[in-house]
């Protein structure tokens, strides 16, 4: 189990290792600027809409799911301890 874990960290860590890496070279050898690229008016539009369809599923199906659950966690599990 431990060693399970610790796969999937180094995993999540080179990926993000591996991103940094790939904005460097965006930056460096194709001279394009990540963040002058996420100001643009059609990229904030676009993240825009997946921001709104991502709250209305958080809204309409997992809020009240995820706070059953941690009304669970604290009933049953936190106040028996």
């Amino acid at each position: 189990m431990h060693m399970k874990n610790r796969r999937f960290n180094q995993g999540f860590i080179g990926t993000i290792v591996i991103i940094l890496v790939a904005i460097v070279l965006l930056k460096f050898w194709f001279h394009f600027d990540i963040f002058t690229w996420f100001q643009k008016p059609e990229v904030k539009e676009f993240f825009g809409k997946i921001w709104s369809v991502i709250t209305m599923i958080w809204n309409k199906y997992l809020k009240e799911t995820f706070q059953q659950l941690l009304k669970f966690i604290n009933e049953v599990i936190i106040k028996h301890f």
